[in-house]
């Protein structure tokens, strides 16, 4: 065996270590002395390279505050070096707190060197003019670099173009209708199916329907009154739950079993994640690549919010809770304000992403029916005994409109109107004096309203 051989060599040099029995050891085994002096030589030069450095980004493209419009397409160019290979580029605009504000767009040379060409069109949900920042982020798989071009932003102004409508006729059946500025209401098309849920897509003009047993989803297109796509029913019912849709650029879907979803304007998946089969997800909800998401049980264990990396679908961290999310509410960096119902109260919190940290700030002695923000410190919420107004800040509750049965809120910041459902009718409230303006009757139950923006381009 040669391993013997080896170890019998090494006992004669200990028995022997005289010079001339190193001579003939050396003479008869000059191959294995090799190999062992180029066994340490490799071992001392396999010593792993450290990676320091970081990656270098010049920003060539746009020049600093360079002024755009809605709908522009801003040329990206910069270089990127590093010592290693650079694993991912990042492309986004930000807000003047480096709030991304729009999808990002992801590049992965797998290259010490990166020539970055881009035209990154800015998203025509941009809504306020002003100071915004283009961000090129560079990682190699240790280290990261961000860099930040400061640009200008000229915002069109945006209109209400409609109301949307959705009724149930009889079951089994939605009927969409859309009210024109001058308050008429006019049928649009019927469905067939069950409903859950709907979000629209101002700049991409779709309203998405999805149901609970009869129908999984469908995309509808508002310019030319069709139905654009709409997916199988799959084999788990239900199919969805309450409040299972939101959109950001992408459409977000909860499935009752196995999955979380995300649909482009095609109907195509651009992200999945699966869901323990204990789990039954409701409200979903985005905020700076974050998504949240309110996971009920249905075995009767405890609820919690888990929140999942919107680019790679794997979760972050969850928060146990004793409620059930009626909605989520942009705040201030990374808080996010919650609307719940524990039992028969309505409880409303302050979550904050980066810490996993929940905090009630303020408790209902009724149940909280919908709610609607006016602005990042004002919430209305609907109870049974009508709609009060809340400070957030402040933390005041005061109430402003007397009415039953109220099933959904919605605010329109540019005419300052409130649209409220409230039985078979839809009331026009002026804000923030709350006087009814107008009341739209309809046959059938309402199911939800939605306000259609444009640009005035």
């Amino acid at each position: 065996m040669v391993i013997r051989s080896y170890f019998a060599i090494f006992i004669d040099f200990l028995v022997n270590p005289g010079y001339q029995n190193i001579v003939n050891i050396y003479r008869q085994h000059t191959s294995f002395i090799v190999v062992i002096l180029l066994a340490i030589i490799g071992l001392s030069g396999c010593k792993k390279e450290e990676n320091n450095q970081i990656p270098t980004i010049i920003i060539q493209s746009p020049f600093p505050n360079q002024v755009f419009s809605t709908l522009d397409s801003i040329a990206v160019e910069a270089v990127i070096e590093d010592d290693k290979n650079i694993t991912s580029v990042k492309v986004v605009l930000t807000d003047e707190k480096f709030i991304p504000v729009q999808q990002p767009v992801y590049f992965f040379p797998e290259a010490p060197q990166y020539d970055l060409i881009l035209n990154y069109t800015i998203d025509q949900n941009i809504m306020e003019g002003g100071s915004y920042y283009l961000q090129v982020r560079a990682e190699d798989g240790k280290n990261f670099k961000n860099a930040y071009q400061p640009v200008n932003i000229v915002a069109a102004p945006r209109e209400l173009e409609r109301v949307l409508v959705l009724t149930e006729p009889v079951s089994g059946k939605i009927e969409l209708f859309e009210i024109d500025i001058s308050g008429i209401a006019e049928p649009i098309s019927l469905f067939d199916g069950d409903f859950a849920a709907a979000a629209i897509d101002h700049a991409g003009r779709q309203l998405f329907i999805a149901g609970k047993n009869q129908l999984n989803l469908l995309a509808f297109n508002l310019a030319d009154k069709i139905i654009e796509w709409e997916l199988e029913q799959v084999p788990s019912l239900p199919m969805h739950s309450d409040n299972c849709l939101y959109f950001d650029d992408f459409l977000y879907a909860t499935y009752y079993s196995d999955y979380v979803y995300g649909y482009n304007n095609n109907g195509s998946i651009v992200f999945n994640a699966t869901t323990d089969e204990s789990e039954a997800p409701g409200r979903i909800w985005c905020k700076d690549n974050h998504l949240l998401i309110d996971f009920q049980r249905k075995n009767g264990g405890q609820p919690y919010i888990k929140t999942l990396f919107a680019l790679t679908g794997l979760e972050k961290q969850r928060t146990w809770t004793s409620f059930k999310v009626i909605d989520f509410f942009d705040y201030e960096d990374d808080d996010v304000i919650i609307t719940a119902n524990s039992g028969l109260n309505g409880c409303i919190y302050n979550y904050q992403i980066n810490s996993n940290a929940l905090t009630l700030l303020k408790e209902i002695t009724a149940p909280i029916l919908c709610s609607a923000q006016v602005d990042k410190n004002q919430l209305m919420v609907a109870t049974p005994e009508g709609i009060f107004l809340y400070l957030i800040e402040a933390g005041i509750w005061t109430g402003i409109y007397n009415q039953e049965n109220i099933k959904r809120i919605s605010f329109d910041d540019i005419n300052k109107n409130v649209y409220i459902i409230a039985g078979n009718s839809i009331q026009v409230l002026s804000w923030p004096q709350m006087v009814n303006q107008k009341t739209l009757p309809f046959s059938d139950t309402i199911l939800d309203l939605h306000l259609q923006f444009t640009k005035k381009m």
